[in-house]
């Protein structure tokens, strides 16, 4: 099962192999103290389970930030040991589609990553129909990856079935998972999954971070 999650398993990882999750789209960000951020020490147990991940760096919507998003981006890949030529996705969502001039600033923001990731890594985007297509079709990424929350947007249905998508996430969104009930007194499950399909390869792999106590 392929699936993604905001909230990350640092030692709790065999919850992922006791419900046959074999994959997992983890984050990158630039606020490493955010809960999402995928750290060293939990992609290594992810590995150690032989569990595949996949990489998204997901951020509030800046599109101006194409150059500094990808540097960052590079430096967590490097901090798990993510192999080159796998996949970093970069996550654009917004709700109600997107503008010509949107889409203008959108292909711009990809340019700019294009350069920066300099052939190191493939590029995915996670996004509506209508940038994965646009970019697709200009080649700015190798990898699309459709959010299940932009069906109802212009352009997610006929991307969909036009076949030429590399990741979709499906409904329901937020799996409640029940993996440990009640387990944090805030939460009611701390562990909510989106579910995913895949269309061919998607840039997943293997990590391989340095030893935990290796010099920085």
């Amino acid at each position: 099962m392929i699936v993604d999650a905001s909230l990350g398993f640092l030692n709790n990882v065999p919850l992922l192999t006791k419900n046959n999750i074999d994959t997992i789209g983890r984050y990158f960000c630039q606020d490493q103290t955010e809960e999402k951020f995928l750290k060293p020490d939990e992609a290594r147990q992810i590995a150690q389970a032989n569990i595949r991940l996949f990489t998204i760096f997901e951020q509030a919507v800046d599109l101006t930030s194409g150059v500094a998003h990808a540097n960052c981006a590079l430096d967590c890949a490097k901090a798990i040991g993510q192999p080159a030529q796998s996949a970093i996705y970069f996550g654009i969502e917004k709700n109600g589609g997107f503008t010509q001039a949107d889409m203008g600033q959108i292909t711009t923001y990809f340019t700019d990553i294009k350069k920066t990731i300099a052939g190191k890594f493939k590029i995915g985007i996670y996004s509506n129909g209508t940038p994965c297509r646009v970019l697709k079709a200009a080649g700015s990424v190798d990898y699309t990856w459709l959010a299940a929350a932009s069906y109802s947007h212009d352009g997610t249905w006929d991307f969909y079935t036009s076949g030429l998508w590399t990741l979709a996430q499906v409904g329901p969104l937020d799996i409640n998972t029940n993996l440990i009930p009640g387990s944090w007194p805030h939460m009611k499950n701390p562990w909510t999954l989106d579910v995913n399909i895949p269309n061919g390869q998607f840039g997943s792999f293997i990590a391989n971070p340095p030893p935990a106590n290796a010099p920085v």
